[in-house]
């Protein structure tokens, strides 16, 4: 395998960890956040502790992974239709995390008191 593929491998078995290890980071600076009462999207809202701090620590790192990771599998392919749709839908994934830390969560979502 190419080296360059297995880098693009790598990156889509880092993206739970990174996700994971984000959320707790950005929770931390988020007094009283619940991790099983609110939604994700609250930590990035208008209004939260760390409105700038989640999207450049969780969706723009996890995005650039995910399309790493779909590039990947795009060229790790050939001719396998199933691969190529899976790829697409990765890196629509990623594009959307990107979109979703560049437009923070409606104010209908915003937290009454962060």
């Amino acid at each position: 395998m190419k080296k360059e593929l297995k880098l693009c491998f790598w990156a889509g078995a880092i993206i739970p960890l990174w996700l994971s290890v984000g959320v707790i980071i950005a929770s931390s600076f988020y007094p009283g956040y619940d991790h099983l009462r609110q939604a994700l999207s609250e930590l990035g809202a208008v209004g939260s502790p760390v409105h700038n701090l989640s999207p450049a620590i969780n969706n723009f790192p996890i995005g650039f992974l995910c399309l790493l990771f779909s590039f990947g599998l795009w060229r790790s392919a050939e001719k396998g239709k199933l691969i190529r749709v899976t790829a697409l839908l990765v890196a629509i994934h990623g594009l959307g995390s990107i979109g979703a830390g560049l437009y923070c969560c409606d104010p209908g979502c915003r937290p009454p008191q962060p």
